[in-house]
């Protein structure tokens, strides 16, 4: 073996690989999709703190630090955006982007995940909309019926059968149980008052 020869591999030049330890690099591209999302969380988190009523000074105002943190955020994706276009993270973006998001929805699961968000944005807005509260006296106890309740069992019963892929009866007798459990427990265990109830 010569003295040019060497059994040691040949050095690999150093980069990050995350707090996990895996291979796989970050590309230009990723970069500039993350600046973006991270610049709009950033500028709908000033706006709403903007909305927040100021009672006496700016310094103690409970928009301030919402807005301090937004605003730190929006820098950082700025600092991220502008690099990742310098590494051409920009050519051919939105072609890109187009191709990974019709792979994307090719995958079963991530059409399932899809369907379970928006069935949760679906409840969330019908739990902001319907609101009331039955209430039904008995020897013992008075028991009350609320819109969340009648929601949140048909919703669960959904999203179960869909994942689940049990009979629909199944479905729906856990969701009552399970509901009215939670119900029970927060109503009169820890008397904690059920979202939009009236």
């Amino acid at each position: 073996m010569t003295q040019n020869e060497s059994s040691e591999p040949p050095e690999e030049k150093a980069h990050f690989t995350g707090e996990e330890g895996g291979g796989e690099r970050t590309t230009p591209r990723k970069d500039l999709g993350a600046a973006v999302v991270i610049g709009i969380l950033a500028i709908t988190a000033m706006a709403f703190s903007l909305r927040l009523e100021v009672p006496t000074s700016i310094y103690t105002a409970p928009g301030l630090l919402p807005f301090l943190t937004g605003l730190s955020l929006l820098a950082m994706a700025i600092g991220l955006g502008v690099g990742a276009i310098r590494d051409g993270g920009s050519k051919d973006y939105f072609a890109a982007a187009r191709a990974g998001a019709q792979n994307y929805l090719s995958q079963q699961e991530a059409r399932r995940t899809l369907l379970l968000i928006a069935v949760l944005v679906f409840y969330i807005f019908l739990a902001g909309q319907i609101s009331f509260n039955l209430r039904l006296p008995t020897p013992f106890f008075v028991f009350q019926f609320s819109s969340w309740e009648a929601i949140s069992m048909p919703i669960l019963a959904a999203i179960l059968w869909f994942f689940w892929r049990a009979p629909i009866w199944k479905c729906g007798l856990f969701s009552i149980l399970m509901i009215f459990f939670l119900a029970g427990i927060f109503r009169y265990a820890f008397h904690i008052l059920l979202p939009a109830v009236g």
